[in-house]
């Protein structure tokens, strides 16, 4: 992965660097993670980018460090470039952080740009659109 850093924000993690700037090239069976990304309870798109097949799990946590739940999903992108993927997850009540883990279930999956972003959903009623301004953090993950 490159060196730049993610800047942690008040709800999550912010894509702020340039693509490939913290591409991860995992084999079969790898996994990149970061724990303790703030979180609170609600919406959230999880998006990323990637190349072949990887897994993903967040675990949800509550303000002493214990899970309240967990989510987990995976993505199969082309063997030839990047594909973006956009997931909703819903943080559950009581949620202060969450851990994130990527497994490669693919012989050399690529990730990049991950990033998670609190929303607000609308009232089926409402006529106004109603996102959060917070910003998107970018993990910082290790492997």
């Amino acid at each position: 992965m490159g060196e730049a850093p993610p800047t942690p924000v008040s709800q999550g993690i912010s894509s702020q660097v340039a693509t490939n700037a913290q591409l991860a090239l995992l084999n079969v069976g790898a996994t990149v993670s970061q724990n303790n990304i703030p979180l609170s309870p609600g919406t959230h798109v999880f998006s990323f980018w990637a190349q072949e097949d990887l897994t993903w799990q967040f675990t949800f946590k509550d303000e002493l460090g214990l899970t309240i739940s967990s989510l987990t999903g995976s993505n199969s992108g082309e063997p030839i470039g990047l594909t973006q993927f956009d997931e909703e997850i819903t943080a559950p009540t009581g949620t202060t952080s969450c851990d994130l883990v990527f497994t490669a279930t693919s012989q050399s999956a690529l990730l990049d740009l991950v990033s998670l972003t609190s929303i607000d959903i609308c009232d089926p009623t409402s006529t106004t659109e109603n996102i959060s301004e917070s910003p998107s953090i970018l993990p910082n993950f290790t492997g």
